[in-house]
């Protein structure tokens, strides 16, 4: 562990500390934000399962229940759930259910995706100052030692890799949530649809 521990920090300084720890943060934000996405898509999605089920079960044993996981689910059921309730409308119940619900599950993507842009931008920042560097090494010593110009140029391209390695799994997550989101969205639609006909036909 102290092994690999050692090779990281000296894959940092080889780059420059000064921009390989705002990438490696980047890193940190974007999986705190992707996975905060998928534990909420989940609980929606858990939500919306219960609820479905209950709207379809029969009887009286279901008055009153109380769906977990998601206040939207929840407040839609009341309504509907409740002696005041009219059928007829319940088309405006479930569109205020989805004006509300539907940002909840875009929440952070777009910012999700500013924080993926800006790794491989950082890494690049990090490539043009170690070029300039380089090319300083050049202007004072010339060409006459080219072990120490690959070597500036070397340090230099490390920073386009590392944020290029932090980029590339935080988009391929980030497009995975973004279909498991989609994916939820229509099959919402689609449930309001089924229950806007059953309703109307009531």
């Amino acid at each position: 562990m102290y092994h690999y521990l050692h090779l990281f920090v000296n894959y940092l300084t080889d780059g420059g500390i000064w921009i390989m720890i705002p990438i490696f943060s980047v890193s940190l934000v974007g999986w705190y934000l992707i996975i905060g996405r998928h534990f909420e898509v989940n609980a929606i999605t858990t939500a919306r399962k219960n609820f479905i089920k209950m709207v379809s079960e029969k009887g009286d044993e279901t008055k009153g229940k109380k769906l977990e996981l998601n206040e939207h689910y929840d407040y839609l059921y009341k309504k509907i759930d409740g002696d005041e309730f009219n059928k007829k409308s319940f088309f405006n119940f479930y569109r205020e259910f989805l004006i509300t619900t539907v940002p909840t599950i875009d929440k952070n993507f777009s910012a999700i995706s500013t924080w993926v842009t800006i790794s491989p931008l950082l890494g690049l920042l990090g490539t043009v100052s170690g070029m300039i560097e380089t090319f300083k090494i050049i202007t004072e010593f010339g060409l006459g030692n080219p072990n120490l110009t690959a070597q500036g140029i070397s340090i230099a391209l490390i920073t386009t890799q590392a944020g290029l390695f932090v980029a590339f799994p935080l988009i391929v997550a980030q497009n995975y949530e973004k279909n498991r989101a989609r994916k939820l969205k229509n099959d919402m639609f689609k449930d309001g649809e089924i229950l806007i006909k059953q309703y109307s036909s009531e």
